[in-house]
């Protein structure tokens, strides 16, 4: 607008053959251009950062070699009788009538409790292209749908997978208490664990040892 006015204002003094008039518009326009033009840069730095970051998309693979994500098909394939904590295993179903494309989320006793999403297939095959790769999880009453279930799978060594699936079994034990601790999850201990407080307290104790055995300087 106060460039229209400007240019208006230049055009009248053309007009009315006003020198001092033009050359006034003409410097104006120039100042106003300036002020315009540092006022833009201005606000382009000042631009809050959340405003001018390109979107990144959030994968469920992480650096620790592990893989968390919601197990999709849980309430067609698991009932109330497998709610609770898990050992288990993933693996492809080339063979899948529905989905040759399939990966599978089984227990240890092959029990088939569901799939990956199948939005996820591609990203879960960038993350990891192994079959059999051991999870550990868990099953229990959905609060939209009847069953929810989530696993973490992991593809690392010996040493570090046990580590991780302790410190998962502590979340279980920490959130739904001991009855989802996952059937198989055994560790050597002579202490007798029966609560909750029990269990978190040696579970603590485990996993400083064997972090420490696993990171410590040599």
């Amino acid at each position: 607008m106060i460039f229209v006015l400007l240019f208006t204002l230049l055009i009248v003094a053309f007009w009315i053959d006003n020198a001092f008039l033009g050359m006034l518009s003409i410097v104006a326009i120039v100042a106003y251009t300036i002020y315009f033009i540092v006022h833009k840069i201005k606000n382009k730095k000042n631009k809050p950062a959340s405003q001018t970051k390109t979107a990144v998309k959030v994968t469920a693979g992480s650096a620790d070699g592990t893989y968390y994500t919601k197990i999709a098909g849980v309430q067609h394939h698991s009932g109330k009788k497998d709610i609770g904590g898990f050992l288990g295993y993933v693996c492809s179903e080339p063979n899948n009538p529905y989905d040759k494309n399939a990966i599978a989320v089984y227990r240890n006793d092959n029990k088939l409790l569901g799939y990956i999403s199948k939005d996820e297939v591609a990203d879960y095959r960038k993350w990891s292209a192994k079959e059999n790769l051991p999870c550990v999880g868990f099953i229990k009453a959905g609060d939209e749908v009847p069953l929810f279930g989530k696993v973490k799978i992991i593809d690392t060594d010996k040493d570090e997978t046990d580590l991780i699936v302790a410190q998962y079994v502590k979340w279980i034990v920490s959130n739904f208490g001991t009855k989802f601790i996952p059937n198989g999850f055994s560790v050597n201990t002579d202490k007798e664990l029966r609560t909750k407080t029990d269990w978190i307290d040696f579970l603590d104790g485990y996993i400083e040892e064997k972090e420490t055995e696993l990171y410590e300087e040599v």
